[in-house]
């Protein structure tokens, strides 16, 4: 009888003992799991961190979970510490925070997805594109490939809205030349001819559907249009050139794909043009804005609510709202830039402008008001030779004319301010500007 006894104690307390450890339970007291369900990986060094110190690899798709038990009521975050390489994937966490209540968190999500990042800089001394993978964690830049051979002089850039085809203006050729991205790598591959521009070609733009490119041609005071083949990424001229401004120098088309705006650097103003929809014809709509002196770049805010222009000579820039029916820019202020500012560039959040001024070896960090569209001076970076400027929703990427080199910055999403990531790296000779992938 004793021995039965024993045996049906000991049966029972062996399942009792599964069915806590079932529950996350340790001894009596109730504690539980924090799990998460990952899909769409495929890369490798994936590391998930909680509250900022527990750390969990996977290498898998599937529900995981992180080695410790959690009491109840304790809080978690979960956060992407290492985001996949080799294919370099983003990672996007849905549900990842809370305060655990009586049950096992089942309800965090992780999907990876292979939309790497890339950055590419054209070396206006010798010819060339330069090309790097961008840390989706850290924004660090990392050399991918050795630099690709493109036309004379290269003097801008620009990607279609898919992120499969980088367009390079190569200004003592008067064309333009065509790179396939690979997705994966980030590797260019040159597709077809080059394309004949104007004269003294400096700038160029993609209206938002990714049909129609358009190049400013600062000598002959133009702007040429291109329809776009998206299945390969040539580029087919549209006919003769439009007339602008004296020394068209910058062109950008504004979000809803409606208008095209033109800086003419020798006449001090804007040209504005409307854009059909279905040819990419532009026409002028008879009006200019004027602008300070020797204007030199435009950018739009991701809003479409707001241009800005800086003014080269003039050390300032200048802040337009655009009028969504017209096209028309009705100036709201100016304010100081640095000696020589040469690009700007707003962040995808549309928070924050960047400017950088040549002669002064800076980026000046610009607050954007949400309602006006009025820009506010918040801080000042040391950049030496600053020159080209790109921005994310992260980060800020700058060329370095002197020393032949980028750098890359992070964000304080609060203040704007600019804090170093890593350290340079290479270029090519005279880098002159800079893009990034979304």
């Amino acid at each position: 009888m004793h021995s039965i006894k024993f045996r049906f104690a000991t049966a029972f307390l062996f399942g009792f003992s599964a069915l806590v450890a079932g529950c996350g339970w340790s001894g009596f007291a109730t504690r539980y799991e924090v799990n998460v369900t990952v899909s769409g990986l495929n890369g490798s060094g994936l590391i998930l961190q909680n509250n900022g110190g527990d750390n969990l690899a996977i290498n898998s798709n599937g529900v995981t979970r992180f080695a410790p038990y959690y009491e109840n009521g304790s809080k978690y975050a979960v956060t992407v510490l290492t985001a996949p390489n080799t294919p370099a994937q983003i990672c996007t966490l849905s549900n990842a925070s809370g305060t655990i209540a009586t049950a096992n968190v089942i309800n965090i999500t992780l999907t990876c997805s292979n939309s790497a990042r890339f950055a590419y800089v054209a070396n206006n001394g010798e010819n060339s594109i330069s090309a790097y993978s961008i840390n989706n964690v850290t924004g660090g830049l990392t050399s991918i490939a050795a630099p690709v051979t493109t036309g004379a002089a290269p003097s801008a850039l620009v990607i279609d809205p898919s992120s499969k085809y980088l367009y390079v203006v190569n200004s003592a050729n008067q064309s333009v030349s065509t790179f396939a991205i690979n997705a994966t790598t980030g590797i260019l591959s040159s597709v077809g001819n080059s394309v004949a521009t104007g004269a003294a070609p400096t700038a160029a733009t993609i209206d938002p559907s990714g049909k129609f490119m358009y190049v400013a041609n600062q000598s002959d005071s133009s702007v040429s249009g291109f329809s776009i083949d998206r299945s390969t990424g040539a580029l087919k001229s549209l006919g003769a050139a439009i007339a602008a401004g004296a020394g068209a120098s910058s062109v950008e088309v504004e979000p809803s794909g409606k208008f095209a705006y033109v800086v003419n650097r020798s006449a001090n103003t804007v040209s504005i043009f409307t854009i059909n929809s279905s040819t990419g014809t532009l026409t002028a709509t008879g009006t200019t804005t004027q602008t300070g002196t020797f204007p030199s770049a435009i950018t739009i805010a991701p809003n479409g609510k707001y241009a800005y222009v800086t003014n080269r000579s003039g050390n300032s820039i200048y802040a337009y709202s655009i009028d969504s029916s017209t096209g028309a820019l009705n100036n709201i202020g100016a304010v100081a830039a640095g000696n020589l500012p040469s690009t700007i560039t707003v962040e995808q959040n549309g928070k924050f402008a960047y400017i950088t001024n040549a002669a002064d070896n800076s980026v000046i960090t610009y607050a954007i008001n949400g309602s006006t569209g009025a820009l506010s001076n918040a801080s000042i970076t040391t950049v030496n030779g600053a020159l080209g400027i790109s921005a994310t929703k992260e980060f800020v990427y700058v060329t370095n004319g002197i020393e032949n080199t980028v750098l890359a910055y992070a964000i304080n999403a609060g203040t704007g301010a600019l804090s170093v990531v890593g350290t340079p790296v290479a270029s090519g000779k005279n880098p002159v500007t800079i893009i990034t992938t979304k």
